[in-house]
């Protein structure tokens, strides 16, 4: 199980992402820009992990994700 892990979902909640990302140290440009494409109707899903086994972790994590058909969602450069 991954440590710690954020899911925002459409609707409702896209208004106050932008707000919690930013309470987490993002970059208000780079909040912008979860929020567009969650405005556009995609899912969020970001896991973290800080203990002995991170890489391990993150890397199932990935793998189940792309898995489930999920799609990598490209940073903004800059």
């Amino acid at each position: 199980m991954v440590a710690g892990a954020i899911v925002t979902w459409t609707g409702g909640v896209a208004g106050s992402l932008i707000g919690a990302m930013m309470s987490r140290g993002f970059e208000r440009e780079l909040a912008n820009f979860y929020d567009q494409a969650v405005v556009a109707g995609k899912i969020h899903v970001a896991a973290e992990d800080h203990g002995p086994q991170q890489a391990e972790r993150l890397a199932r994590a990935e793998h189940i994700l792309a898995n489930a058909g999920a799609e990598p969602l490209p940073l903004p450069e800059g």
